[in-house]
């Protein structure tokens, strides 16, 4: 695996050169009033659909009359039940598209091949690694570690956009707020605890998380842990290592729309830097959050009252098998000021 990561960057540096020697897409300027149709891809993980949309907003401003198109994978489409101004799919549109986004920024061909398929008058994406001869506007990456969403204005910019892309924000119904708070019988507020993450090296020990858990009820404190099937046995982990797990309401697999009412009623959700965090940060929830090898000078998360816990002397070294443990050295008492910080502060 060491191997792999160190040759990477040879291997990319040679596929763009390789690229470049072939013919692309021609280069076309933008022409709005010929824009109807516009599809944004977007077909991998939590974190990045939720603050890709964050464009959906802009593009509706700078293509009025346009009909906007989201396709992310089957899992996430519910994430937008409550949201407007754009529809979404989960399978590959049959339409025609004037223009036609790939948002991702990282070195994998495929999505840029996808975007290229649909033969728009128009593609946009970044051009890394080469991948940039697939699209009509192909934007040149940032040179080092960029937000996300500056990352995304630098992706508007060649259709006229020059602003800040504002966080992105998503929507709970007020009857499923009810039904979060049937669900734990929880009314006076609480915790929510989600121990998920896409890699393993991006997650706080599940028994770092159990301790936090019992200082929190033993303030008398109301904790929701919840989790995706995904996270079945880190749950069973940290009920296992509960001193009072009978004084903590468990959510294992409850659908999407289920969690994210279960986050719009926390007081502070505790997570990890991974897609849940992006998720409770577009729902406007305060949170707490843990960040080890994932890079910060991208992921930080967006808005305000989001209290981030950084791993002492980690190199944010961007792997999913970081064997270094940086996380174990954030400590729950810790975490469990900033918690109690956060919840003053009102």
């Amino acid at each position: 695996m060491a191997i792999r990561h160190h040759l990477r960057n040879p291997w990319l540096a040679l596929r763009s050169m390789l690229l470049r020697l072939l013919p692309g897409a021609p280069h076309a300027e933008m022409v709005h009033g010929e824009v109807r149709r516009i599809l944004v891809i977007r077909l991998d993980r939590l974190g990045d659909v939720v603050l890709t949309s964050a464009i959906m907003p802009e593009l509706g401003r700078l293509f009025p009359e346009a009909k906007i198109d989201y396709w992310v994978r089957k899992p996430f489409v519910p994430l937008f039940e409550q949201s407007s101004g754009f529809s979404v799919c989960s399978e590959r549109p049959p339409d025609a598209y004037d223009l036609v986004i790939d948002p991702l920024l990282d070195y994998p061909l495929q999505s840029a091949k996808r975007a290229a398929s649909f033969g728009a008058p128009w593609s946009l994406g970044f051009d890394v690694a080469g991948r940039g001869r697939y699209f009509t506007m192909p934007v040149k990456p940032p040179e080092g570690g960029e937000l996300f969403l500056k990352s995304m204005a630098r992706l508007l910019a060649p259709l006229g956009f020059d602003g800040e892309v504002a966080a992105p924000v998503l929507e709970v119904s007020a009857p499923e707020r009810d039904n979060a708070i049937a669900l734990t019988g929880f009314d006076g507020g609480y915790i929510l605890v989600h121990p998920g993450a896409f890699y393993p090296s991006q997650r706080w020990p599940a028994a770092h998380m159990a301790q936090a858990i019992d200082m929190l009820t033993q303030q008398g404190r109301n904790v929701v842990v919840a989790g995706a099937d995904s996270d079945r046995t880190t749950l069973e982990e940290i009920h296992r290592s509960l001193q009072r797990p009978e004084d903590v309401f468990f959510s294992c697999g409850e659908p999407l729309r289920m969690v994210m009412a279960l986050m719009a009623e926390a007081s502070v959700v505790l997570c990890n830097n991974s897609g849940p965090l992006h998720l409770a940060t577009a729902l406007k929830v305060p949170t707490v959050s843990t960040l080890g090898p994932t890079n910060p000078h991208v992921w930080w998360p967006a808005g305000e009252k989001q209290a981030v816990l950084v791993a002492e002397n980690c190199s944010h070294c961007e792997r999913s098998d970081c064997t270094r443990q940086c996380l174990a050295q954030i400590r729950p008492a810790v975490v469990v000021d900033r918690i109690d910080r956060l919840l003053e502060s009102g």
